[in-house]
């Protein structure tokens, strides 16, 4: 019986080692930052000095605009960083974010002391 949980044991390493490896070769890495510059044409954002590609409907879609503090899924190409997916980080998230509290969906900082 002793064996038989040591293999398992054994096997579930395994495929928690492998599934890190494979999320490290997959390179999505994430930029946080205020958007410092938007250009015209939709190709690219600039993001705490770091310039990423993206596609003009991305761009669309998100709305950017300088000033706005975001997190960018970015993945590396021959190109350099191209955007995969984007969130928006508003100031009350940031700070809980900073202090290591989970905001609650109802939490309503008009309220708050």
């Amino acid at each position: 019986m002793r064996k038989v949980i040591q293999i398992s044991l054994l096997f579930l390493f395994a495929i928690c080692f492998t599934g890190y490896i494979y999320a490290q070769e997959a390179g999505d890495e994430i930029v946080k930052g205020v958007i410092e510059e938007v250009a015209q044409d939709g190709s690219y954002i600039i993001v705490n000095k770091q310039k990423i590609n993206t596609a003009k409907d991305f761009v669309d879609e998100a709305y950017f605009e300088v000033g706005d503090k975001v997190k960018i899924e970015v993945k590396s190409s021959a190109q350099g960083l191209e955007a995969v997916d984007y969130e928006y980080i508003f100031d009350e998230e940031a700070v809980m974010e900073n202090e290591g509290v989970v905001p609650d969906e109802n939490y309503d900082s008009d309220y708050a002391e």
